[in-house]
């Protein structure tokens, strides 16, 4: 039975606790918990829920062992993946966990250190790859790939053969019609309705979505927020 950590303390690290509790409770994973770490200075010896937090990521470098496995719970795509390279550079290694509600169809492939959260569907063929955040009533239709460090917020429907790439940040109750390439590292705004390919790197808004921002390749590795 590997012990475990969440990384991050917020509102969606109290999310990613309640998948674990539902789970353990389930028998759908063999995780123990044992605490929280989160960089914040002023929550060092105090709690989130039920759990400790340990302390920071200097914390992690000091106890990190082969049997300790990361639960990832930052939302924004950017900070995730610089996390993310944190900790694959001590050496550490991450969990994928899934909430006993998500429905997941049997030839789906998912990576690595992915969270899916409660009511979520991923169809059959779906492939969702590493780091990457299922939020709430999210469905994931047959072909749909999701690619590493994407965020999908809740309520978000992508339909058949829909491709999300590298840290896509999809905003919450965004629509994307079948076939729809979703660039890397682009944002979807909230309810937006995207009938055309969202390039790399732009942000898109509206009904139908049209580009409102774009921005310099590799900004997302300067981006620390």
């Amino acid at each position: 039975m590997p012990d475990a950590v969440i990384i991050g303390a917020g509102g969606l690290g109290r999310e990613v606790y309640d998948i674990y509790d539902a789970a353990k409770i389930d028998g759908s994973t063999d995780l123990n918990l044992i605490g929280i770490i989160d960089d914040d200075p002023d929550l060092r010896g105090t709690t989130m829920l039920d759990q400790p937090i340990l302390g920071g990521m200097d914390w992690l470098r000091d106890n990190i062992r082969d049997d300790v496995r990361i639960l990832m719970a930052i939302g924004n795509p950017t900070v995730r993946r610089n996390l993310v390279l944190q900790v694959v550079d001590m050496g550490g290694r991450f969990a994928s966990i899934s909430h006993p509600s998500v429905a997941i169809g049997r030839y789906a492939k998912i990576g690595d250190g992915t969270i899916i959260s409660v009511n979520a569907l991923v169809a059959s063929s779906a492939r969702i790859g590493r780091y990457v955040y299922v939020n709430f009533a999210v469905s994931v239709a047959h072909d749909v790939v999701i690619d590493d460090f994407a965020n999908i917020s809740p309520s978000v429907p992508l339909s058949g053969g829909v491709h999300i790439g590298i840290g896509a940040d999809i905003g919450t109750g965004a629509s994307i019609i079948p076939g729809v390439d979703v660039g890397n590292w682009s944002i979807v705004g909230a309810g937006a309705t995207v009938i055309k390919d969202v390039p790399a790197d732009s942000t898109v808004a509206g009904v139908p979505a049209v580009v409102i921002n774009q921005r310099q390749p590799g900004w997302h590795e300067l981006d620390r927020t």
